[in-house]
């Protein structure tokens, strides 16, 4: 982890009588072996080489060439930045050979205006260096921090690591997306997280075809269901749902109406793919007695997942065809 820069130390009195200047935290916060010092918005002064930041930066290469800034602070030269202390901590970090992890990058980058000061200076070399950064750690964030990775991967353009964080976001209701993250993605990409998350659900209730519905062969007795009969249609297979009337008590009704509501997972949450067990279970009790002739559950199980596989395949394509449309119009 990076040093933190909001520690300040105690106020040291400068060679222009500037008392109340704050020392950075290290590894900026000596003088020793150092010929520059940087004084922030927030007056604090970070101690560097001035060749790690002429090399960096061409902006500060071109405005050091001017000459020596007129004010000094413990005999260095004083240069005035517009960063704040935390912004300037973090690009200096990733000017030097100072570890960089991931934690580090996540917190400057929801908290400073780090890529924007990062292009302000024409640090391509640390820009390149968080990038890389972001991209090694990235496939942990997407699966603990889908929402910020889809944010900071939309800031560093990586549109590719944008997209795997958005369908990791379809595996968790949009009331359950991490609001602590939300000062890392923009207003208009938040809408187009939405959109797309509201197309994929679509498009999973669609592809997924849960309803009842009166012809076809049934997918694990193989039997024709004739329309005085009733079947349950899962993708684009039918399997036995009732015979006349048999299904019509209460407690039939009761599970009809929890069978038909499995398409409400898909809207609610479109990544998750698989019904739930006790579900299954209840499809198969209702199917093993209506197939012609009656079944045993383990069959009627083993041969409802082979069922339930070609429907997720179907909702897996179906989602797959939905764009996450990243361009601005």
């Amino acid at each position: 982890m990076a040093h933190n820069v909001n520690r300040p130390s105690r106020p040291q009195a400068s060679s222009n009588g500037a008392s109340h200047l704050i020392i950075a935290s290290a590894p900026f916060d000596t003088s020793t072996g150092s010929d520059i010092a940087l004084r922030t918005s927030d007056n604090t002064v970070f101690f560097f080489q001035k060749c790690l930041l002429t090399l960096a930066s061409p902006f500060f290469a071109n405005l050091l060439s001017d000459g020596i800034p007129d004010k000094t602070f413990r005999g260095l030269p004083l240069c005035p930045v517009h960063d704040d202390s935390g912004t300037m901590h973090f690009i200096l970090s990733l000017c030097s050979p100072n570890h960089i992890s991931m934690e580090d990058l996540l917190a400057a980058v929801s908290a400073h205006p780090i890529l924007s000061s990062l292009d302000k200076y024409i640090m391509n070399g640390a820009r390149q260096r968080l990038l890389k950064t972001f991209e090694g750690g990235a496939a942990a964030l997407i699966n603990d921090s889908p929402f910020c990775a889809f944010g900071i991967a939309r800031a560093l353009g990586q549109d590719t690591i944008a997209l795997q964080a958005a369908q990791q976001l379809l595996c968790i209701p949009m009331n359950e997306w991490a609001t602590s993250d939300e000062a890392v993605v923009t207003s208009s990409d938040h809408l187009r997280l939405v959109q797309y998350f509201l197309h994929c659900g679509q498009a999973a209730v669609s592809a997924a075809n849960i309803g009842i519905c009166s012809l076809g062969h049934c997918d694990i007795c193989h039997q024709y269901i004739p329309s005085h009969h009733s079947g349950l249609s899962l993708g684009s297979r039918v399997v036995h749902l009732r015979v006349n009337d048999r299904f019509l008590d209460y407690n039939g009704m009761e599970r009809l109406q929890s069978i038909l509501l499995a398409r409400d997972t898909y809207r609610q949450c479109p990544g998750t793919r698989e019904l739930p067990q006790d579900l299954i279970a209840r499809i198969c009790e209702v199917v093993k007695s209506t197939c012609v002739p009656p079944l045993d559950f383990a069959t009627v199980h083993k041969s409802l997942n082979l069922t339930l596989e070609a429907m997720y395949d179907r909702i897996n394509a179906a989602i797959d065809n939905v764009p996450l449309e990243l361009d601005d119009v």
